[in-house]
This record gives structure tokens, C-alpha cells and sequence, in this order.
């Protein structure tokens, strides 16, 4: 597998509205986890994230998570390796989600 250099990172609020457009962000490979801060309370989320080698999307992962009404200070943790399995929840609050990234054991 190549290896990423880059990741491209997606929140878009899921609100069933055809007209809403992600947020992006980029982030080197380097960076290990991305925080989403001043979300909205009881709100669902889209999260994606792309893996990227010399700008060529290599593999691409996407969930989505609601919000609570509960405010907590605290952040939104993606961490990856490799290619990714799934996207899980963790633990959410009215302004913050934290997910998690799963991959596969490659055994190396």
C-alpha cells in the first residue's frame, strides 16, 4: 500500500437538506487525529475522511453521528493507520463528537 501524505477531512450537518455543503479540511499525514469544535446541539453530522498519496485518493471512509444536548467541553478524535474498516462512535455531546477510525490488522 502507498503511503499517505495527506488526508482529507469532511463534516457536513445532516439535516436531509440537498442544498448543504461539507466542510473540508486538510491535514498531513503526520497528523494523527482532527478536532470538531462549536457543533450544534442534537445534531446529526456526516464525517468523512480520504487518504491520500501525491494528491491520489487512495481510500475513503464515512459516518454519521448526531450531537446530544449535553455540553462538554471535549474533543473529536479520527486516528488512522491504514486502510480503515469502519467509523464508530464513541462518545458525543451538544457541541462535540468523538469517533474513531478502525482498520484492518495487516500483521506487519
Amino acid at each position: 500500500m502507498a503511503n499517505i501524505d495527506n488526508y482529507e477531512v469532511f463534516i457536513t450537518p445532516f439535516d436531509g437538506r440537498a442544498d448543504q455543503q461539507p466542510r473540508k479540511y486538510s491535514t498531513q499525514a503526520s497528523k494523527t487525529d482532527y478536532h470538531f469544535k462549536g457543533l450544534q446541539p442534537l445534531s446529526n453530522y456526516n464525517v468523512s475522511v480520504q487518504g491520500l498519496a501525491q494528491d491520489k485518493k487512495l481510500w475513503f471512509i464515512s459516518g454519521n453521528f448526531a450531537t446530544t444536548d449535553k455540553v462538554e467541553a471535549g474533543p473529536i478524535y479520527l486516528n488512522w493507520l491504514t486502510a480503515p474498516i469502519d467509523l464508530r462512535l464513541i462518545d458525543k455531546s451538544g457541541t462535540m463528537l468523538h469517533v474513531e477510525v478502525l482498520f484492518f490488522d495487516l500483521g506487519l
